[in-house]
Parts: structure tokens; C-alpha cells; sequence
């Protein structure tokens, strides 16, 4: 089936301007242009209108975070899958454009035999044309800066009509903590002791150890006596 994609009238009567019922298709066979005529003055066919018509293409996303929890300063991918659903029609000038959640910020892209730039929070990747029944999967990589369930969003595109939008767009949650800065057990330093507090505490504590081994040994030598 084919969709319209642009409609030109010319409604009124210019010199010279001829119209006939006539069609051309693109080579790639994905564009019909046709042309009507819609007024004749004196005999002449001189108005009339051209309509574009496209094969449309249904393109389907999913993206996926690599990882569905991490701790703040940790990378994490996101990965996507754009599918060519149709078993005839070729999408070209495919077009991905992805927004990063607020807390997420871009490190580096895969664009998987396409191209991928980005600005601010916003990556576009681009692929040529995506033949059918074929999947295209780039993914991009991301530092995690802030705490909570950060969601980020994708949407697809091609230079033709998608007749199911549904699946058009997709997104993907992460949840994001802060680290955890408990020990595996045993005692702690005390709260607030920086680095080399923490060497002056455990030398304590081996001293305190020390001094009540030599107490029990002095009383088992009394004993003795």
C-alpha cells in the first residue's frame, strides 16, 4: 500500500503551465509521483495537481539499561534494538534520538555500522537503510552522577511512513544508590577518623591486647611460685 506524502496544487491558470495524467516511480521503487489535471482554459490543460505518495515501513525499538541498579560514579549502557518489520520495504535514513535521564550523562556510543553524535543530553544515531527483517543495535554508554530511578527515553524515524506509531518509542530505568561504606564485620573506628586516625586506633587496640597478655602470663608466673 502506498501513503500520500505531499500534495501540490496549482489552482490557477498560468501561462505556458501544462498538466496530464501521468506517473513516475523512484528507482528504488519506494516513491510514486502522479500528476492530475484539475482545469482546462481554452483547451488547455493548464492546472492541475502532483501528489508524492511513499511505501510506507514499520520500524519497532526496545532499549535496555545493561545494568537495572548500580552506585553513583558507575557506568552503565544503554542498549538498543531497532527491527525492520516489514518483509518488503527498505527504511532508509534511519534515525534514532535518545534522551538521557537527568543524572545520567554520555561517555561514549556504539553506533553499530551507523554514526552517533550528541549534544548536551541528547544522542542521534543514524543509519543508512535498514533492509527487511533486519535489526540494528547500538547502544550508549553512561556515567550514573545521581541517586533515584533515572529513565531515559528513545524514539526511531526514516525517511518514510511508519503506519504503527506504537512502537516507535521506547525507555529505559536504572536505579542509582549511593555507596555503601560499611565494613564486613568486627569493629569500626570510631565515626569521623580519617585515614590516619583509623592506623593510630588499630595500633591501640594491638597494645591494649599486648598489655593484658603480659598481665595473664605475670599472674600464671606467681602462681608458679
Amino acid at each position: 500500500s502506498w501513503s500520500k506524502l505531499k500534495e501540490f496544487d496549482d489552482p490557477t491558470a498560468a501561462a505556458s503551465d501544462l498538466f496530464s495524467y501521468a506517473g513516475a516511480i523512484s528507482g528504488d521503487g519506494e516513491t510514486f509521483l502522479a500528476s492530475a489535471i484539475q482545469q482546462t482554459v481554452n483547451g488547455t490543460p493548464d492546472a492541475g495537481e502532483v501528489y508524492v505518495y511513499q511505501s510506507p515501513v514499520d520500524l519497532a525499538l526496545t532499549m535496555e539499561a545493561g545494568q537495572s541498579s548500580v552506585i553513583t560514579g558507575r557506568q552503565v549502557a544503554l542498549e538498543l534494538t531497532a527491527t525492520n518489520t516489514d518483509s518488503v520495504v527498505t527504511a532508509n535514513n534511519v534515525v534514532l534520538t535518545i534522551t538521557l535521564a537527568s543524572g545520567l550523562s554520555y561517555v561514549s556510543s556504539d553506533a553499530a555500522n551507523g554514526t552517533c553524535t550528541h549534544v548536551g543530553s541528547t544522542v542521534t544515531c543514524k543509519l543508512a537503510s535498514l533492509v527487511p527483517g533486519e535489526t540494528w543495535q547500538p547502544s550508549v554508554m553512561t556515567l550514573a552522577s545521581s541517586t533515584g530511578t533515572l529513565k531515559s527515553h528513545a524514539s526511531i524515524s526514516s525517511n518514510q511512513p511508519d503506519p504503527v506509531s506504537g512502537n516507535d518509542s521506547a525507555s529505559a530505568s536504572i536505579n542509582v544508590s549511593t555507596p555503601s561504606n560499611s565494613g564486613g564485620g568486627g569493629s569500626t573506628p570510631p565515626s569521623g577518623s580519617g585515614g590516619g586516625d583509623v592506623d593510630f586506633w588499630t595500633l591501640g587496640l594491638l597494645v591494649g591486647l599486648l598489655a593484658v597478655r603480659t598481665k595473664r602470663v605475670k599472674v600464671q608466673a606467681m602462681e608458679q611460685i
